[in-house]
């Protein structure tokens, strides 16, 4: 059960609010969750309609007025909004009373359908996503003071900011370590055993990937441990990855699916049949093909209605044998990473690049619009960009970024007017010709 007030003070959420609710929306029928989106849906509607000059035009040129949504379905009356369209839209999508919206924050994010957007969110919007992050907390069986271990990202070193210390003391509060898994896999791989060996793990957090060579190599040492629950996040789940988690760990496996703009969209629930959409704080609709049409309920400082985000997946029509009655995805099809791997085998995620880049401030100087890695047999990297040309500093500075993590690693610079997406129509920020993840279908 998540009840943390000091956590929500320090940064900001009403987590706690939104949890309480969520844990009581779970188990609404499906006529009442019908009204209680129609209900946010309607409040969203009016707020665009208000505040955003591009959802202004667009309604009125369709001659629909707020107090026109009487259901979910005048969604499909909306266009589909795409991250071009949002960069070609950017300051008429922004609201005229952004300033009196609490918490408002701004940040890049790349995902599977072009470049580099500068995305923001509300206090709202996060203490919502966060609420529904810690009902599937629940679904795990992982309590507050349970110790658990994440393997999902990178973490800033040096000095020190006072958002970098509230973060470490949430992560205290909530009794989590964090792993620098950008960092060197040999240490990484001696210290995750050594936690495991001393401590009780109750659950695990972290990118399919990585976790699987990290359960491979413990496996060879013939080490098992006893890990409540594995929850898995960014790529795709297989199926030898849950088989070989629940063999080195003894752990329940559970997946969640969401997206850099939305959020988390859907959790695995006990029954391990599917992903529940968390249909409090967006409505999914697809397109033909089974793409993500997403809504997202919640965020009034950047809205995002009918957006397509790139992802596509299969649905399940049948009910969960849990009893909650949400919609359910049966497998994403999206969400396929490639690594970058260097001459002793170390790799990279593709999210590192997407860190060094603004965390450096090259990709705000050069106005980033979109880059692509390509890696050769031979490790060389192309590594191709939309934007400003950088200067020789630049280069320099981001070829020893890259090679702090990847020694001996050359990195050539292309300046391009547009990177193609793949046959799939899927961005893809990283192409590895080494080995590794290969997208299906190309």
């Amino acid at each position: 059960m998540y009840n943390n007030r000091i956590t929500d003070l320090l940064s900001g959420k009403r987590v706690q609010y939104y949890y309480r609710l969520y844990s009581q929306t779970q188990w609404y029928s499906k006529d009442e969750m019908y009204a209680f989106r129609l209900d946010k849906l309607q409040r969203l509607i009016h707020h665009v309609y208000q505040q955003v000059p591009y959802y202004r035009k667009l309604m009125d040129g369709l001659a629909m007025h707020p107090q026109d949504v009487n259901s979910l379905e005048i969604l499909h009356n909306f266009p589909i909004l795409t991250k071009e369209i949002i960069l070609e839209n950017y300051q008429d999508l922004t609201p005229s009373n952004l300033q009196s919206i609490k918490g408002v924050k701004q940040s890049y994010t790349g995902g599977t359908t072009g470049g580099a957007l500068l995305k923001r969110n509300d206090a709202q919007t996060r203490s919502s996503v966060w609420g529904g992050y810690m009902r599937f907390v629940d679904w795990m069986g992982i309590k507050l003071k349970d110790q658990k271990l994440d393997l999902s990202g990178g973490y800033g070193k040096g000095k020190r900011s006072l958002k970098q210390i509230i973060k470490i003391l949430i992560n205290k509060l909530n009794h989590e370590i964090p792993v620098d898994t950008y960092g060197d896999y040999a240490s990484n791989l001696q210290y995750i055993s050594d936690l495991l060996s001393k401590h009780h793990i109750a659950l695990i957090r972290s990118y399919p990937q990585f976790l699987y060579n990290i359960a491979q190599d413990l496996d060879s040492q013939g080490l098992r441990f006893s890990v409540g629950a594995i929850m898995t996040t960014a790529e795709p789940l297989l199926p030898q990855h849950r088989e070989l988690f629940e063999k080195v760990f003894s752990a329940e496996v559970f997946d969640q699916y969401g997206c850099g703009e939305i959020g988390g969209i859907a959790y695995e629930c006990p029954a391990h049949t599917g992903l529940h959409i968390t249909e409090e704080r967006v409505i999914v609709n697809t397109k033909d093909n089974g793409e993500f049409l997403l809504t997202d309920l919640d965020n009034y400082a950047m809205p995002y209605i009918n957006y397509w985000n790139g992802d596509e997946a299969e649905f399940d029509n049948q009910e969960c044998t849990c009893g909650r009655k949400s919609q359910k995805i049966k497998y994403i099809k999206g969400r396929v990473v490639d690594y970058i791997y260097g001459h002793n085998g170390e790799k990279l995620h593709s999210s590192y690049i997407w860190k060094i880049l603004f965390e450096s401030g090259i990709g705000q100087k050069i106005a980033l619009q979109k880059f692509q890695v390509v890696q050769q047999k031979d490790t060389r990297l192309k590594f191709r960009y939309v934007g400003k040309q950088m200067s020789k500093t630049d280069e320099l500075q981001l070829t020893q970024l890259i090679t702090d993590k990847l020694p001996q690693i050359k990195v050539d610079y292309i300046q391009e007017t547009d990177i193609e997406n793949s046959k799939s129509g899927k961005y893809r920020p990283v192409i590895s010709e080494i080995k590794g993840m290969q997208t299906p279908n190309e």
